[in-house]
């Protein structure tokens, strides 16, 4: 330090060796500090030097504020550097310290050096932050709160505290009140109501009374006090309960009670009020409801004898519930006639409190009409029901018959194309006219094939029998593999097809054979309905969750009408469309219901004259269904492939 006594400041520190004193050259940048600052932070002492050393062990959110004073203090803006703040030992973590220092500066103006003191205030601290949380708890609780002492001798009663809904409860403030015993605004005890008597039977430490508040208004209260002694003082704590609402309701209900009564009496329904089980008041619709010659016959009888035993034990629970004083829900049940005729219920229990007893006022609504009607309409369902499952089984029979015969005869046209192919090519151009009419057999056989395997599928959905062999597949393979497969059909009718994805690989969960048909599905609809020198867009891409493929051709397109009926089975969009190409109005329909079994989801967009695009959401995981990830490749498969492909697409005409 050039401005700086050296052998001053040495002796001020040894002066001062029992405090927390440092210094900190600016000049130079070092720092110096005493041996009981060392000893308090714990660190070793090569560290002290380092000006760096002392910002990274100040709590991060105290930094930019001690950095601020001791720039503005350095400035000439503050006549001392002061602040508290956070720091770091190395063994007991965390200290507050109160810190002042004060900057030299030399001849040119220039702060050259910079001493101050520490104070340790973390027990000071520790302490406001117990006070605060105190002061935050003992604010927050919504009764009034008051603390007294009481002096042992005299028994004198002083209030020393209050929280901020005792201020709101009575409109005094804190220091009108405090120092004062608290009598001074409780007036004499209030004249006990039924319900509160019943209560005070429950807790005799409950105090039933009035404050006097501010504005000389009598605020009817209930007071819990508890005693307990601090420092050789008894403490009473009382806390205040502000009971206006609660006695302006039990005088509303005393008073109203005989305008209850006649609502009840007037009741559309039927009335009973029961104590213990036993009918003590009936309305005369309860008297109606029960076919009974009069009240008479009804009053004083138990509840149970107008109840079917089937409903007795449910009966008791409620009973109990509500004798409680709890409220249960409306139920069904059957009840008996005074003749002894079976009736159905709706019934509706709810308490009820007269004179501090509970009572049970049920109100019992006629129902067996409708209950009737209920149970018919159960039945037209029921028969309706039988009759879609007998219809859904004669589709599933009838498609298995006529599936039957048909792969006969593919076989057997099979076997004849084989045949043919072997001979020479003299004896082939014998048979080319058999080979035209075999193949356009063929491929009718397909078409027949693919419709049946589709009402078979509809009708598998829709009676829950449908399996899904789920497994872990390279889904962009499969997609890829498929369109590729297409493409010769495409090309015979000037179509172009391009198959993009946005990433090479992505393995999910999903069944690969139902992905391969829903795919085969919307290529054949692209190419039925695009025109020569269209083209048709394979994609595969990505959210979050799923993986998105896109089918998108340049087709004669959906009219905006029609979009939301595509998936129903059986509709087809336009006759003029149709007339283009053969369908039977099942495949969009097994294709939504392929990607729901699979766990996704499938949407469309068309323009008349521009195309459509199909669009399908699959979710993106990977389940435990096998512990093998399957890679397909479709060399191993090839025939199968052309078979299903060949069955697909058998409605596609060049």
């Amino acid at each position: 330090m050039n401005s700086f006594n050296t052998e001053i400041r040495n002796s001020l520190i040894a002066e001062c060796i029992s405090d927390f004193i440092w210094e900190m050259d600016l000049i130079e940048n070092k720092v110096y500090v005493s041996e009981a600052w060392k000893e308090f932070l714990g660190y070793d002492d090569d560290l002290y030097f380092n000006s760096g050393f002392w910002y990274s062990i100040i709590h991060p959110k105290d930094v930019e504020a001690v950095v601020k004073s001791t720039k503005d203090h350095i400035n000439g803006k503050i006549p001392y550097h002061e602040s508290q703040y956070r720091i770091k030992t190395k063994n007991e973590g965390y200290k507050w310290i109160y810190v002042k220092a004060k900057a030299h500066y030399n001849d040119n103006e220039i702060a050259d050096y910079i001493s101050g003191f520490n104070i340790d205030i973390s027990a000071i601290k520790k302490i406001e932050q117990n006070e605060n949380e105190y002061r935050t708890l003992f604010n927050g609780v919504n009764d009034a709160v008051f603390l007294s002492t009481i002096d042992k001798e005299t028994l004198k009663e002083e209030l020393v505290e209050l929280n901020d809904s005792a201020v709101r409860l009575t409109g005094f403030s804190k220091g009108e009140l405090i120092g004062e015993p608290i009598n001074n605004i409780r007036t004499s005890k209030i004249k006990p109501e039924e319900e509160l008597n019943k209560q005070k039977a429950l807790d005799p430490n409950t105090v039933y009374t009035s404050l006097l508040s501010k504005d000389k208004h009598n605020i009817p209260v209930e007071i819990s006090t508890t005693f307990f002694e601090k420092d050789e003082v008894i403490m009473k704590l009382e806390v205040v309960r502000d009971i206006s609402d609660r006695i302006q309701v039990q005088r509303k209900l005393e008073e109203s009670e005989e305008r209850y009564r006649n609502i009840v009496e007037l009741s559309p329904n039927g009335a009973f009020i029961q104590d213990n089980g036993r009918i003590i008041f009936v309305n005369d619709n309860g008297v109606k409801l029960l076919d009974a010659p009069s009240k008479e016959a009804i009053i004083g009888k138990n509840v149970k004898n107008f109840i079917h035993p089937k409903f007795h034990d449910i009966l008791n629970e409620r009973m109990k519930t509500v004798g409680e004083g709890k409220q249960v829900h409306s139920i069904e049940i059957m009840m008996l006639k005074h003749n002894g005729d079976v009736i159905y219920a709706e019934v509706s229990p709810i308490p009820m409190i007269f004179n501090g007893k509970i009572y049970t006022l049920s109100i019992a609504k006629d129902i067996t009409e409708k209950k009737i009607i209920q149970e018919e309409n159960q039945k037209l369902i029921n028969q309706t029901l039988e009759y879609d499952r007998l219809k859904t089984e004669f589709f599933a029979n009838i498609s298995h018959e006529l599936r039957t015969p048909l792969n006969v005869i593919i076989s057997s046209i099979q076997l004849l194309n084989d045949t043919y192919g072997c001979c020479n090519d003299k004896l082939g151009r014998c048979f080319s006219m058999n080979n035209r009419y075999m193949n356009v057999m063929k491929q009718n056989s397909y078409r027949l094939l693919k419709l049946i395997n589709n009402l078979i599928d509809i009708t598998r959905i829709d009676s829950g029998f449908y399996k899904v062999n789920l497994n872990s597949y390279n889904i962009v393979e499969i997609i890829e593999n498929i369109t590729l497969s297409v493409v010769p059909y495409a090309e015979q009718k000037g179509i172009e097809v391009i198959f993009d994805t946005d990433f090479e690989e992505k393995f999910i969960t999903c069944d690969e054979e139902k992905i391969e048909r829903i795919l085969l599905n919307l290529l054949s609809n692209s190419i039925k309905f695009t025109p020569t020198g269209g083209n048709i867009k394979v994609n595969i891409g990505e959210s979050e969750d799923s993986i998105r493929i896109s089918v998108r051709d340049t087709g004669s397109g959906i009219p905006e009408d029609k979009l939301e009926v595509i998936f129903e089975r059986f509709r087809q969009v336009d006759e003029v469309l149709t007339k283009r190409a053969e369908g039977s109005g099942i495949g969009l329909a097994l294709v939504k219901a392929l990607v729901e079994i699979s766990g996704g989801k499938i949407s469309v967009w068309s323009k008349i004259g521009e195309g459509s695009e199909f669009l399908i959401e699959l979710p993106k995981k990977i389940s435990n269904y096998s512990t093998d990830i399957v890679f397909t490749n479709i060399s191993n498969l090839e025939e199968n492939k052309k078979e299903k492909i060949n069955i697909e697409l058998s409605d596609i005409y060049v």
